[in-house]
């Protein structure tokens, strides 16, 4: 058994020593591959491993910490500009580009509401004038009237082109102003109802002084409705009269004819009956209504002349409140007239005022109506404080006034009528009083005034002189006084001398 198994060990050993040797040598039945086979699988095998060093490097990239980032320098604006000078201007293009269309956008916005705020006040406006003319509705009238004189003096901003710095400006202006003051104007003049007469005169007080550039026009038209409201009650003074069965016009000039007919129109009127007496002196339509009037009645067989005269005092209270309502928008004008509308001195009365009724008006401080012709005027119980009234021509008129500070240095006051005026503080050096009727005295340097007549041959009115001295005392400083003064106070010295020299021998 021994052998047996040596035998078969060994040959087991042969057995693997020759599997071992076969396995070590080539076989030559191993298929050869091409040159183009031997590349492919080459560039097979270098993508596997590029492929495999890919992954790898990930794999190390995920798992390190992620880096902290850091910005890179900055740069300023010319850098960015000289690297790419292209994308800096289309930048600054697109910005400049949404600046004017925002711009644009804007102003279209601003001048599109502009004028629909502008089209709303043109047709409130319009519906104000239109009630203004409404022929029914006093109450209507008048509350126009107040909303004229509100929209009237709305401020807007036109945009001017000038020639010069700035070339493009806004200006201020009132679009509506002159057409409310003449349609005011209007309804001051056309009005009869009591209420609506006060809310007009009350709105053009407000936009009177308000007027923007020159004074004169709006003072003229004042005057104008002044003297016409004039004529219209001198006219019914006549039917008063007539109706009240005078044949002959009255003489308004003697105080004591008529007299009871004269108070039953201050009655009517509010005015005084001397007020009303000059009123119709100074008015050529008195004659010819009470004539034509005359006429009218003395052909009318039918009527009841207490029905007419009813009727004539209503008509008197209105037209005698327009006067009324008249005087203070004038004074109002008169006030504000200034010295830039003023002429200049060299020119003597460029504005003419001639028969004003200003009765129981008011002129503000420093008002300068120097250079005006007020002849003919009433001044009946106005207030003059600190009023300029140098050179002004009031020849004639009725100063019957309140005046304290101011000056009437070089007026004109011939024929002038003071009645019961109380003049204190004022100017009246070279003042022209010759012919002036001074019942009381006159708290001024009255001795410095001219009492030189207009006659051909200068005479002194000694009568007025005399009064003066009567009433004020003789001046003391002969150096002080005027040359025309200072020729009749010789002789009335000697006068008084001479009366006192037989008393004296007695």
């Amino acid at each position: 058994m021994k052998p047996s198994f040596s035998a078969v060990l060994l040959m087991l050993f042969i057995c693997i020593f020759v599997a071992i040797a076969l396995a070590q040598a080539p076989s030559d039945t191993k298929p050869t591959l091409s040159p183009e086979e031997q590349e492919l699988l080459r560039a097979r095998k270098a993508n596997e491993e590029a492929q495999a060093e890919y992954y790898r490097e990930q794999t190390n990239k995920l798992r390190q910490p992620p880096p902290v980032a850091t910005p890179p320098p900055g740069k300023t604006f010319w850098q960015s500009v000289a690297e790419n000078p292209a994308s800096v201007v289309g930048v600054i293009g697109t910005i400049l580009g949404a600046i004017i269309v925002a711009f644009v956008s804007l102003t279209a916005l601003y001048f599109n509401s502009r004028n629909a705020i502008k089209a709303q006040q043109d047709s409130q406006f319009y519906e104000a004038m239109k009630r203004m003319g409404d022929n029914d509705s006093p109450t209507l009238r008048a509350s126009a009237a107040g909303l004229l004189a509100l929209m009237a003096q709305d401020e807007w901003r036109e945009p001017s082109l000038s020639k010069k710095w700035p070339f493009f400006k806004l200006e201020r202006s009132k679009p509506y102003f002159h057409t409310a003051v003449d349609q005011l104007m209007t309804g001051h003049l056309l009005e009869n109802n009591p209420v609506a007469i006060e809310s007009i005169k009350n709105a053009l007080q407000q936009l009177v002084p308000l007027v923007p550039h020159d004074l004169s026009a709006i003072t003229h038209d004042l005057h104008a409705a002044n003297l016409s409201l004039q004529d219209q009650l001198a006219s019914l003074i006549a039917e008063f009269f007539v109706i009240s069965n005078c044949q002959e016009p009255p003489k308004a000039w003697e105080n004591e004819q008529d007299e009871e007919l004269w108070e039953q129109l201050k009655s009517a009127t509010g005015y005084e009956a001397h007020s009303l007496r000059k009123l119709v002196i100074n008015s050529r339509s008195f004659n010819n209504r009470f004539g034509n009037y005359r006429l009218i009645i003395d052909a009318q067989t039918t009527g009841d002349r207490g029905q007419f005269l009813s009727d004539l005092y209503d008509s008197l209270k209105v037209v005698s409140g327009h006067l009324r309502a008249n005087v203070p928008l004038f004074c109002t004008a008169l006030s504000k007239l200034q010295p830039k509308d003023a002429p200049p001195p060299s020119s003597l009365n460029s504005f003419y005022f001639e028969r004003a009724f200003l009765v129981d008006g008011k002129i503000e401080r420093e008002a300068n109506l120097s250079h005006i012709g007020f002849m003919n005027a009433n001044f009946s119980g106005m207030k003059l404080y600190d009023v300029n009234l140098a050179n002004a021509s009031l020849n004639s008129s009725t100063l019957s006034v309140l005046m304290e500070g101011g000056s009437l240095r070089n007026a004109w006051l011939m024929g002038a009528e003071f009645g019961g005026a109380w003049i204190r503080g004022v100017d009246m050096t070279d003042a022209r009083l010759a012919e002036a009727k001074i019942p009381m005295g006159l708290s001024s340097n009255w001795w410095q005034a001219n009492f030189y007549t207009t006659n051909p041959v200068p005479e002194v009115d000694s009568k007025l002189l005399e009064h003066l001295f009567e009433k004020q005392g003789v001046p003391t400083d002969p150096t002080e006084v005027h040359t025309s003064v200072l020729t009749y106070l010789n002789t009335y010295l000697e006068s008084k001398q001479a009366k006192s020299e037989p008393t004296q021998d007695s």
